[in-house]
């Protein structure tokens, strides 16, 4: 029971999560780009 609750919640997370990991992607796709160059 108290692992579907923390399902519920981490799904709730995951969503703004993988918005903000997204963006860190970009930036870190950026950087290392930047570097190669």
């Amino acid at each position: 029971m108290e692992f579907l609750n923390l399902r519920l919640k981490y799904q709730k997370m995951s969503n703004k999560k993988a918005v903000i990991l997204n963006i860190n992607n970009k930036y870190l796709q950026k950087n290392r780009y930047d570097r190669i160059l």
